[in-house]
């Protein structure tokens, strides 16, 4: 499963690291407006910058990212034939 985590504060990078560590999920990119490091992972300041295949995102951000989140989740998923 490819997620995304959106936001990189303390909790962010909790999420980040637990999904490293998880053998079935694949961490493919951080969405943050700014960052306090470099880091390994792909690093995003907007989810329509990313280009990868989302499964989930993960939330950790400010209340005002939430529209954006889910206009992108609304026409991405959305968009995808669902199969049994």
């Amino acid at each position: 499963m490819n997620v995304v985590v959106y936001g990189y504060g303390l909790m962010g990078k909790k999420v980040a690291n637990a999904i490293n560590a998880h053998e079935t999920l694949k961490l493919v990119g951080i969405i943050s407006p700014m960052f306090d490091e470099e880091i390994k992972e792909n690093m995003f300041h907007s989810l329509e910058e990313c280009k990868e295949h989302i499964d989930a995102i993960i939330d950790f951000s400010h209340p005002n990212n939430l529209n954006e989140i889910l206009e992108y989740g609304l026409k991405n998923v959305l968009n995808r034939s669902v199969k049994p």
